[in-house]
């Protein structure tokens, strides 16, 4: 590989990547994306279970959905049965 594509710093570590996800989040960050252009992911991985351990210092909490009539499965179901009944 090319030596201008390796990270430029040299404290790329699991550690680096819990501090920049967790500065993210700290700052309002919603969510992080890890690319490399070596496809070399294994610091994020090593990283990755520390991440999912503690999920409020590092991941945002998704708060549950609530289903409305318009979204329901049911209120789904009626406009293709009633498309298969013009059809018919």
């Amino acid at each position: 590989m090319a030596p201008g594509l390796s990270w430029r710093t040299k404290t790329y570590s699991p550690e680096y990547i819990l501090k920049q996800v967790g500065s993210s989040k700290g700052h309002g960050g919603i969510g992080f994306l890890f690319w490399n252009a070596r496809n070399d992911y294994a610091k994020p991985f090593a990283a990755m279970p520390v991440m999912l351990a503690n999920p409020k210092i590092y991941l945002q909490i998704a708060t549950p959905a609530t289903t409305t009539a318009a979204s329901s499965p049911a209120r789904l179901e009626k406009p293709a049965a009633a498309a298969a009944e013009v059809h018919q």
